[in-house]
């Protein structure tokens, strides 16, 4: 790799580490898929409000939700197999809180087209812990249904460029009451932001000397325009931040092997040491456990609290690095007094740019 290339190289890390170095909203891909016609029973309305579930996040934007349509209003969920990630999430974890705020976008998106949800577990499904009936039932509409899609519509993760002055205090007020005993602010300048700052850029560190996590990252890295049409998934040079020139020649002139180079893994410790110096500060979700059923219900809390931050111009960026190993749960469990699930910075910004999150359609996890 010459000079030049190397240099791009370096951006190009520095913008993967900014979607979170390896955890939750990260890139990802899929074999690929080629467009299928949408079912005949997948009524106008019905898409429309799959079409908003699936503007969920997921750890390296696998998008790992699966349906069967057994009737117009009547489906099963569960996690489609080859979207799980193993190196990286090889518990589950993240994906489980994926199905959950997968399955917040459902309920939010189902009531502005006047519908309420019926959700039942499918037991004896041992190999699919994240296996539910799905029913939509008629409801009235809410005069603020509507919102609800505006919310999902917009809905942004912001890496870069996030103030460095605290959360208000009518800010974190308003954030702790929307999950009580469930969400907490931890401000830039306390003792324990200073270890989950450390926390956060050890694990990268760790994460960036395993090759399994690093061989997994490559491969759902989409570099070019034929790569994201053809999958519709993943981390993009969109999704990167990068600026049109940096985003060109990277679409153009890069491959997973430039993922796995040693100037990518430093560059990618190097942003994360940035990243983490930077906001407001840190917000932890915690759960009652770590059943799935937990899991779901944290990354239903997310998701809800998630979409309503842009309208008080709160960056969220999930940094969960750290809960990624036993070791970092564990320490986070002595730190907090709870089980934390989700990391995530915080921040106000300037300007709050509309999404780049690519999204397959409806019809490839419809079946």
């Amino acid at each position: 790799m010459n000079c030049s290339r190397r240099h791009f190289a370096g951006l190009c890390a520095k913008s993967v580490v900014a979607l979170g170095s390896m955890p939750l909203l990260m890139a990802c891909a899929s074999d690929a898929v080629a467009f299928t016609p949408e079912s005949s029973q997948l009524l106008s309305v019905t898409r429309d409000i799959l079409r908003h579930a699936a503007r969920a996040p997921s750890g390296h934007n696998s998008q790992p939700w699966e349906l069967l349509l057994l009737e117009p209003y009547y489906w099963h969920l569960h996690i489609a197999a080859t979207r799980r990630l193993p190196a990286v999430d090889p518990r589950g974890r993240e994906t489980l809180i994926s199905i959950g705020a997968f399955i917040e976008n459902l309920c939010q998106a189902a009531l502005a087209y006047g519908f309420s949800v019926s959700l039942d577990p499918l037991s004896g499904d041992t190999d699919d812990s994240a296996a539910y009936a799905i029913q939509l039932l008629p409801a009235a509409i809410s005069p603020t249904a509507k919102d609800n899609l505006i919310r999902i519509q917009q809905r942004r993760v912001i890496r870069h460029g996030q103030l460095p002055r605290l959360l208000s205090s009518d800010d974190v007020n308003w954030l702790e009451a929307q999950l009580p005993g469930k969400l907490r602010y931890i401000p830039a300048n306390h003792s324990e932001a200073a270890l989950l700052r450390e926390g956060t850029l050890s694990a990268t560190v760790s994460q960036c000397q395993t090759p399994s996590i690093m061989n997994e990252l490559a491969h759902w890295t989409r570099f070019g325009h034929k790569a994201v049409i053809t999958h519709m998934d993943g981390l993009t040079t969109a999704a990167m931040e990068l600026n049109s020139v940096t985003a060109w020649i990277v679409d153009h002139f890069y491959d997973e092997k430039d993922v796995l180079s040693a100037s990518f893994r430093k560059q990618t410790v190097d942003m994360t040491a940035q990243l983490v110096n930077e906001g407001a500060g840190w917000l932890i979700f915690s759960a009652k456990g770590s059943s799935p059923k937990d899991l779901i219900e944290c990354g239903r809390d997310f998701q809800r609290v998630f979409l309503m931050l842009r309208e008080r111009q709160i960056a969220c960026h999930p940094m969960s690095q750290l809960l990624e190993s036993t070791d970092g749960q564990q320490t986070m469990q002595r730190t907090f007094g709870v089980d934390v699930q989700m990391l995530v910075r915080v921040g106000y910004v300037d300007h709050y740019p509309a999404p780049v999150s690519v999204r397959r359609p409806v019809a490839w996890f419809v079946q």
